[in-house]
């Protein structure tokens, strides 16, 4: 008995489904693309508009068959690579000739926007540097030395050196950047040229790349800057917080991992003179005594909503108990804050107020006031790090 054959219309609507379903993987639109020609044909742009490739053969045999097919490069809108056998590899980085094969792939990808690179060695830049790719343009027809996409988001892992500097500042459209540099002394970073970057929003990386970041004016609204245990003086990070003052008017999201707790107090203060606006702050270490140091710079924050703080030199650790109340103090100060989460070691603890339902308000001391609980949630295992919540705001 023959078969029905589908409309173009529903087999588009089955792939769009398919490909736009969080549950679904790559290797049902492979499967779909097995069942017909007319299949294939629709479900061959979303099998290759996102590649995660975490295996390097697997990566180097992909980028392999988008160097020789170029069709096949141009469908490709987000390109990810994170070697999970990075631990098997006995200390050992990458052969050359697999990072050649992603660069020769990345050739191809006229339309590539999110483009994610973890390399284990931070030694493998090269891949991206402008000098190795001819780009013809076709208006005028003249050849320019850069790469031939405009990216929206890059996760680079490779050092901050001329490579990666001179790829940056040929990305015009770039509106999130995260950057991950081991930093060993106080040398400052390659500056960045004048003009790079103009729609950058969100960046993730090192104070002192952050520290370049600034200097070119971007219009930032979400920025994460590390510092560097034991490399960089006090005056060099107060120095760099003062630098807000470019972004003071746009920046809705600040966190600063590993900050001194000597600093705290001081570095709060800058930057709330500095970014009246902001509704996420983190990560502030929080003194077990004379917290009000802390408090009372936040009451000028009108639009924050969420604090992360960070109790690892407490000693105990506060348990479930004492954490309530001291969200219960910063609620206090800051009226208010929705979310207040405590860092201790590797465990993140999330506070989040709740306003009960059919009693909103009530007065207290003559002042209207929301009507809540807390309600907490414990993760263990968490890293500052890799926290996205200042990202999202």
């Amino acid at each position: 008995m023959p078969t029905l054959a589908l409309s173009p219309e529903l087999q588009s609507k089955i792939v769009h489904s398919l490909s736009s379903s969080p549950t679904q993987t790559t290797t049902t639109l492979h499967a779909l693309c097995l069942t017909s020609k007319s299949f294939y044909r629709e479900a061959e742009p979303h099998l290759y508009a996102s590649l995660s490739l975490t295996s390097p053969q697997q990566a180097y045999l992909a980028c392999r068959t988008l160097a020789a097919n170029k069709r096949l490069a141009k469908l490709v809108r987000a390109f990810w690579f994170n070697d999970e056998t990075q631990n098997r590899n006995n200390g050992h980085g990458l052969p050359r000739r697999f990072w050649e094969g992603i660069r020769s792939a990345l050739a191809g990808m006229k339309k590539l926007q999110r483009l994610c690179l973890f390399d284990t060695e931070l030694s493998n830049a090269w891949i991206l540097d402008p000098a190795g790719y001819t780009t013809i343009s076709s208006n005028t027809s003249t050849i320019a030395f850069e790469p031939p996409f405009q990216l929206h988001e890059a996760k680079l892992h490779f050092t901050w050196d001329t490579h990666l500097v001179s790829f940056l500042s040929t990305q015009r459209a770039l509106n999130t950047l995260q950057t991950f540099d081991i930093i060993e002394d106080a040398v400052p970073r390659l500056p960045l040229p004048e003009g790079s970057l103009p729609l950058l929003q969100r960046f993730d990386g090192t104070l002192m790349v952050a520290h370049n970041i600034l200097r070119l004016g971007c219009p930032l609204t979400n920025l994460q800057a590390a510092i560097e245990d034991g490399v960089h003086a006090p005056e060099y990070v107060l120095g760099f917080l003062r630098r807000l003052a470019g972004v003071g008017k746009t920046l809705k999201a600040l966190s600063v991992l590993e900050m001194p707790e000597g600093l705290a107090g001081d570095a709060v203060d800058i930057i709330v003179s500095l970014c009246p606006n902001l509704m996420y702050i983190g990560l502030v270490p929080l003194p077990p005594v004379h917290r009000h140091t802390i408090y009372a710079p936040l009451t000028r924050l009108r639009n924050l909503h969420t604090a992360h703080f960070d109790l690892t030199t407490w000693t105990p650790h506060p348990e479930v108990r004492a954490q309530r109340a001291i969200a219960c103090e910063v609620r206090t100060f800051c009226p208010g804050i929705a979310n207040v989460v405590f860092w201790v070691g590797n465990t993140r603890t999330r506070w989040t107020w709740v306003v009960q339902q059919g009693r909103h308000h009530c007065y207290e001391h003559g002042e209207k006031r929301e009507v809540g609980q807390w309600h907490s949630q414990m993760e263990v295992g968490q890293y500052p790090t890799f926290d996205h919540m200042w990202s999202l705001v």
